[in-house]
């Protein structure tokens, strides 16, 4: 694979993105000392050639080598940071690069195989695909479409304990607070948290493989689909990105706890014409 950015540099990228997230711009001295050195130093012992080509150059009066630009010379040429009053930002062009290198990627050569297939055709491809959920244990899901509807089953029918989803899966205002009631009425059994930078369908057991499903649980009645267990490689790559993207996602709190039918009346309320 192409190398795109590389190490040092993304680690400069990352290093100045970090601080720009907490509010923080850090100056071109701090940028330029972590570029120099981003990892602690053991004792060294200089080497014959190391000690030869200084005493050249104290005789030379100069250096027999000429210095490259540094790392944050190199983010400017390339449009990846700007300096503004003697501190360091990253471009929206580096943040853009930053979000698809650091997206989930699945590893093609992995080992994975097909374990269950959804057929809108039968009747309780749902309760199935729910009861899957129940054989992987606790769990962590990622569903950037997930509705109030299929999201009350999963609370209620399932051991998954973390929810992760977009705001897409809200919509509208009255349907975000009752998501809220929901989780209010799920007395803290589960918690949910939203990023809209998902893409994908995953099942994230606390122990063994990720899972991957191919549709959202809202098209489970819809579209065929296949719930596909991932290989040991792409399942450490994704639940390592995962877990970052649950610390980074906003926290959805739940409200005042309401009966079943109260929520089924307040969501029919919502879903009517004005």
């Amino acid at each position: 694979m192409v190398e795109v950015v590389e190490e040092r540099a993304r680690l400069v990228l990352e290093y100045i993105a970090m601080l720009q997230r907490q509010g923080y711009r850090p100056t071109v001295a701090e940028v330029d000392a972590y570029a120099a050195r981003p990892h602690r130093e053991g004792p060294k012992r200089q080497n014959f050639a190391y000690s030869l080509s200084t005493m050249m150059e104290s005789a030379f009066s100069g250096p027999l080598i000429e210095r490259g630009e540094t790392y944050l010379d190199y983010l400017k040429r390339l449009r990846w940071a700007k300096v503004s009053q003697s501190t360091v930002a990253l471009t929206p062009l580096a943040l853009a690069m930053l979000r698809d290198l650091n997206s989930p990627k699945v590893d093609p050569e992995a080992q994975s195989y097909v374990e269950v297939t959804v057929d809108p055709s039968d009747k309780m491809a749902f309760a199935r695909l729910l009861n899957q959920f129940n054989n992987l244990g606790p769990g962590l899901l990622i569903d950037p479409y997930l509705r109030l509807e299929q999201f009350l089953e999963v609370a209620e029918a399932t051991p998954v304990t973390r929810v992760l989803t977009s705001s897409r899966a809200f919509g509208t205002d009255p349907q975000r607070r009752l998501y809220q009631r929901a989780l209010s009425a799920a007395d803290g059994k589960i918690q949910v948290r939203h990023i809209d930078k998902l893409h994908d369908r995953h099942y994230i057991p606390e122990t063994g493989n990720i899972w991957m499903l191919g549709v959202s649980l809202n098209g489970v009645a819809k579209n065929i689909s296949v719930l596909t267990q991932l290989g040991d490689e792409s399942s450490k790559v994704l639940r390592d990105a995962y877990e970052g993207y649950w610390r980074d996602a906003l926290v959805l709190e739940p409200t005042n706890a309401v009966g079943a039918v109260e929520l089924e009346k307040e969501e029919s309320n919502s879903a009517s014409p004005s």
